[in-house]
């Protein structure tokens, strides 16, 4: 699985090697968003966390 912290906004994704463009996102806590492909599987995690 691969991981990016993408420094410039914050956001912190876990999977999506494998991105594709049909992919669905859905945002289901502030914060933490979900790929989700075509057949329904989960292809990433996205996380927003606030660190102090």
């Amino acid at each position: 699985m691969q991981t990016h912290y993408d420094i410039s906004n914050g956001w912190l994704r876990f999977g999506g090697e494998n991105n594709s463009l049909k992919s669905s996102y859905v945002e289901f806590f502030p914060g933490t968003i979900m790929g989700i492909d075509d057949d329904g599987n989960i292809t990433e995690l996205w996380l927003h966390p606030i660190l102090k």
